[in-house]
């Protein structure tokens, strides 16, 4: 990604976020998913822990590990929401797009078979 394409993604991002914010219950909830979500592809060859999103965001590692450890969510709700946001910006395409929770899509097929193929016992 460019630094334009950087610039116009950190413009448009207050906008998201207030899309999804609130799902994310309290207001002390709401503001610490709004540091920690821009923090995700600035470290994306890292994992994401507290201590190392904490080095991108206005927040301490101790702040980002409380929001990991014990903000509570209605992730029903951001997964609806993710989907409508993807499914508006994909538009009218002329493959086929699935957004949500496998095993909760119409179109999901479970596995049919008890044993898997080409595998030995060990």
């Amino acid at each position: 990604m460019d630094a334009a394409a950087l610039e116009r993604v950190c413009e448009a991002f207050p906008e998201f976020h207030a899309y999804f914010a609130p799902a994310f219950g309290r207001k002390q909830w709401r503001e610490r998913s709004g540091q920690y979500l821009p923090g995700l592809p600035v470290k994306s060859g890292e994992r994401h822990i507290a201590e190392n999103l904490s080095e991108t965001v206005a927040a301490s590692p101790r702040v980002m590990q409380r929001f990991l450890s014990e903000a509570r969510w209605d992730d029903d709700t951001v997964v609806d929401r993710l989907a409508g946001v993807s499914e508006a910006k994909a538009g009218a395409c002329p493959g086929g797009m699935g957004a949500g929770r496998p095993g909760l899509l119409p179109n999901h097929f479970p596995k049919q078979r008890v044993k898997s193929m080409g595998v030995a016992r060990q």
